[in-house]
């Protein structure tokens, strides 16, 4: 079964009802927010782009892959049941770590019935082998190149606090999870530099 296209805006997350004119996969409230999420809704304007698309079973659900090299984002499926498993996008060998990017307790996302979240290599700057994240370095133009390194993996969970479920996510959410990752990397702009302090320039990763 194809996943259905929600009546979010792929600009602020808001209900909206107009549809991009080209593709019909993201909607969005006004002309600004459109215009405002083009440079990252380019990336999968595409009309064929979910032509065919099947869920892999009822376990399954969308996220947004992010690779480490590359120009553009990738839609991608994981087994979230039983247990959420990711290692088919981001490795069986490596420790990761979640982080809510877009949540109303952080002071965002009240219209949303879904938090954002992203997975990351919890020692990205020390293991000697993530480089900079070459797909955000181009969807924001090398505003967070220093903090995001390998390759990042956002996907959605319910609201509720002692056991969220994974939900899928959508073209539409884009947007919110890049502004998300730009906004925790000016938050944390001074980590890498005490990290150099802690461990030395020569074990953390410069690439």
């Amino acid at each position: 079964m194809a996943v259905a296209t929600p009546d979010q805006c792929g600009g602020c997350g808001k209900a909206a009802t107009k549809k991009c004119g080209r593709c019909k996969n993201v909607s969005y409230c006004d002309m600004a927010c459109q215009r405002r999420d083009w440079k990252l809704h380019k990336t999968f304007c595409d009309p064929d782009l979910f032509a065919g698309e099947v869920r892999p079973s009822p376990e399954h659900r969308r996220a947004i892959l992010l690779p480490e090299s590359g120009e553009r984002p990738k839609l991608v499926w994981f087994e979230a049941y039983p247990d959420p498993d990711f290692t088919e996008h981001m490795g069986e060998h490596d420790m990761y770590d979640v982080l809510p990017l877009v949540d109303h307790s952080l002071g965002d996302g009240e219209h949303l019935d879904k938090i954002i979240n992203v997975i990351f290599r919890d020692q990205m700057f020390i293991d000697g082998k993530s480089k900079t994240n070459a797909v955000l370095e181009t969807l924001t133009k090398g505003k967070v190149v220093k903090f995001w390194k390998g390759p990042l993996l956002i996907y959605g969970t319910t609201n509720e606090f002692d056991s969220p479920n994974c939900v899928d996510l959508h073209l539409c959410d884009l947007g919110l999870a890049v502004n998300g990752l730009m906004r925790h990397a000016k938050q944390r702009e001074g980590h890498v530099d005490n990290l150099t302090q802690k461990w030395g320039k020569e074990h953390i990763n410069q690439g």
